[in-house]
């Protein structure tokens, strides 16, 4: 199966980073009054049918409208949450299509429980140019995350071109980011354009660069051997910081961490630049994660066996501060702590309230802080909020985004570039 995907999309073995660069954008598409595959990332936080957070649909309408411009039937598909290949109405996208309405309200949203089969192509078929189709979550079908060569010709099958605008997902390797534009002539849309631009001029900066990074996934502590090699200096938070102090020898208690996790914070610890890697030295524990639990501060090297690291304490966050406040720049990507329960978002709040006040190019990414600085109501004050998560890290450390190589390939195959 592996050769046969290389085959369609034309990949020699080890040669998808050579064409990642050269992407069609949307002008380059001919597409006046035709259908449009738009794969957008709406996984947004919903609670009981109703959208929490509409920030990631928001900056998809830029690119939805420039294909209305072009009197286009535009046919959407997302992915929402992680289904496992099944249905599910807690991760349905209906709520999604009623916030589209909302955002476009002079426009027709039809919305398909299905992706594929006879009656997606009668509902496109029926809909007026102009107007927007947007399908049921990919992740309810199996074949999405299995890269699954029927399921992206039957998807290709709706539309006349495909335009990829979900940066989000933009290293996942799945059908719908890396096997669609072999079968369409392909673009990526404005929001990524936006996001690949901000980007790449951010790697352009080291001197004076503070890249910070948390969140509850121990897998992004690869990235951060690559964050060492771009930035002045490294801030760890979140769980993430669990995981470095245990492989320096220092007991955690009961906080998150993995062996793998362990493993890989003592690889990067030998490194020359992990100099530039800043630890917390104290954190705020607890025995429970319930809403109303005691918790404490203490230094790290003292948390009891007992208790749960859930987040950097007072010295740690005014050692942040003072080394965010003389930078030129600052990447952040996921919480400081657990932020789920209100007692541990003093550090994540504090570093906003920063960054709202800096004078530096600041730029955040990860679902949860972004949901955290718009509750603050600060977001016109960070420089760029970015939609993706890791997907913001992996290109910031130069890694290759799968998505954007499939793109690149496809500029190539059909002639756009």
């Amino acid at each position: 199966m592996k050769r046969l995907i290389q085959s369609v999309l034309g990949i020699k073995k080890n040669k998808a980073k050579n064409f990642q660069k050269k992407r069609a954008t949307v002008s380059s598409l001919d597409i006046f009054a035709k259908t449009v595959l738009l794969r957008t990332d709406f996984n947004v936080p919903i609670n009981n049918g109703k959208i929490k957070n509409n920030f990631k649909i928001k900056q998809s309408i830029p690119t939805i409208k420039e294909l209305l411009k072009q009197k286009c039937k535009v046919v959407i598909i997302s992915h929402l949450g992680r289904p496992n290949g099944k249905f599910n109405q807690k991760y349905s996208l209906a709520p999604v299509a009623k916030e589209l309405a909302k955002l476009l309200p002079k426009r027709t949203i039809h919305f398909s429980k299905h992706c594929i089969g006879s009656d997606v192509k009668e509902m496109i078929k029926k809909a007026k140019k102009g107007q927007i189709i947007l399908l049921e979550n990919l992740r309810f079908y199996k074949e999405e995350a299995e890269r699954d060569l029927t399921f992206a010709h039957s998807l290709a099958d709706l539309a006349s071109a495909y335009v990829f605008d979900a940066f989000a997902v933009s290293h996942r390797r799945h059908t719908s980011t890396t096997l669609l534009p072999a079968f369409l002539p392909s673009a990526e849309g404005l929001l990524v354009q936006d996001e690949v631009g901000t980007l790449n001029s951010a790697m352009q900066v080291k001197k004076g660069s503070v890249w910070v990074i948390g969140g509850s996934k121990l897998d992004k502590i690869n990235i951060i051997k690559s964050a060492l090699k771009h930035a002045e200096k490294v801030f760890v938070g979140g769980a993430l910081v669990f995981s470095f102090l245990r492989a320096k020898g220092i007991h955690v208690g009961h906080s998150k961490i993995s062996r793998e996790s362990v493993k890989a914070a003592k690889e990067i610890l030998k490194q020359e630049d992990a100099k530039n890697l800043i630890l917390s030295t104290d954190a705020v524990v607890s025995n429970s994660l319930q809403k109303n639990a005691k918790h404490a501060t203490v230094p790290v090297t003292e948390i009891p066996s007992g208790s749960i690291g859930l987040d950097i304490g007072l010295k740690s966050t005014e050692q942040l501060i003072k080394t965010v406040s003389n930078a030129k720049q600052v990447i952040w990507n996921g919480p400081l702590g657990f932020i789920e329960n209100t007692s541990y978002r003093k550090s994540s709040i504090a570093l906003i309230k920063v960054l709202a006040k800096s004078n530096a190019r600041t730029i955040v990414g990860g679902g949860e802080t972004i949901e955290l600085i718009m509750k603050q109501k600060v977001q016109n004050k960070i420089t760029h909020l970015s939609t993706g998560g890791g997907a913001t890290l992996a290109f910031l450390s130069k890694r290759s985004l799968p998505a954007l190589d499939a793109l690149a390939k496809s500029a190539k195959k059909f002639n756009l570039v």
